[in-house]
């Protein structure tokens, strides 16, 4: 699934589901753009910017407010951000075991 970031235009050609990877995104899913932490939701055929409401939901969401600052402070070094995802998604599927 090829999607781009409304924002920064980034074409991202790769999703991953912290708790499933296997996972395909459904409507309303929650994405972050890797090159300029975008908050994103999936819509029927792309993805697109929160409406008000839900940026404001967003805002008070930690773990994605989280996210958001890790690929910031990596997004000198697209790769270590990836590494970090999938340290992060193994460490959580190992907890659920």
């Amino acid at each position: 699934m090829l999607i781009e970031c409304p924002r920064c235009l980034h074409e991202m050609d790769r999703h991953a589901h912290l708790g499933d990877p296997s996972k395909q995104p459904r409507t309303g899913d929650v994405t972050v753009c890797i090159r300029c932490a975008a908050i994103l939701v999936f819509d029927t055929v792309d993805v697109r910017e929160p409406t008000e409401e839900e940026a404001i939901e967003f805002a008070s969401d930690n773990g994605l407010q989280i996210l958001r600052s890790v690929i910031v402070k990596l997004s000198v070094n697209p790769a270590s951000v990836e590494t970090v995802l999938r340290v992060w998604n193994d460490r959580r599927k190992a907890r659920h075991r």
